[in-house]
């Protein structure tokens, strides 16, 4: 049975490798992910009925740790996005 050869594959160099990563977070890109994180912000609003601002109030004080209504994998989750959002919102203002 004859042997298939694998064509070589082109690898970047470390240097195409930062640069093509760097291009991944264009602004375009970044202004998607602020749209994604608004919209999943919205989401557990609807769901909690209470607004990311208190609930990152109410989260950082641990209201929420003994409280079975509501799971701690989300609730992180609402967290990391809420952060997410500010900080990369705060970014905005400074490009």
């Amino acid at each position: 049975m004859p042997v298939k050869l694998v064509e070589k594959i082109d690898t970047p160099t470390y240097e195409e490798f930062i640069a093509l990563s760097e291009n991944k977070y264009s602004q375009k890109s970044k202004n998607e992910l602020i749209e994604i994180l608004k919209n999943n912000l919205a989401d557990y609003e609807r769901k909690y009925h209470i607004n990311s601002h208190d609930f990152i109030k109410r989260y950082e004080k641990g209201e929420f740790e003994n409280n079975d209504k509501y799971p701690d994998h989300e609730l992180f989750r609402w967290s990391s996005d809420y952060n997410s959002f500010k900080k990369m919102s705060a970014g905005e203002n400074n490009s």
